[in-house]
C-alpha cells in the first residue's frame, strides 16, 4: 500500500528527499564494494588461468566476480530508481512551493 502524501508540505516533501537520499549515499558505499569485487575477482580469474599463479586462485576469482555482478547489478538498478523518484519528490515539492 503507497503512502498518501496528499497533504504533505513542500517542505515534507523536501525532508523526505534528503532522508532518501542519505540512504542511496549507503548504497552506494555496497555499490563500490560491489563493483571492487568484480575487478579483483577477475584479476585473480586472469592471474589464475593465464598467468603464473595457483589455480585454486583463479577459482577464487571467478566466483569472486560472479558474486560481485550479482551483488551489483540489483544495487545499479535500485539506485538509479532511487535517484530518479528523489528528482520526482524535489519536482512535486517545486510544484507546490510555486502553488
Amino acid at each position: 500500500m503507497a503512502l498518501d502524501t496528499s497533504n504533505w508540505t513542500a517542505d515534507d516533501l523536501i525532508k523526505e528527499a534528503g532522508m532518501q537520499t542519505s540512504a542511496i549515499q549507503k548504497i552506494k558505499v555496497w555499490q563500490r564494494l560491489a563493483y571492487s569485487a568484480v575487478a579483483v575477482g577477475f584479476l585473480l580469474g586472469w592471474w589464475g588461468y593465464y598467468g603464473s599463479g595457483p589455480l585454486a586462485a583463479g577459482i577464487a576469482g571467478i566466483v569472486l566476480l560472479v558474486l560481485g555482478v550479482l551483488f551489483a547489478v540489483p544495487l545499479k538498478i535500485g539506485v538509479t530508481n532511487a535517484t530518479k523518484n528523489v528528482e520526482r519528490i524535489l519536482a512535486a515539492a517545486e510544484a507546490k512551493k510555486s502553488n
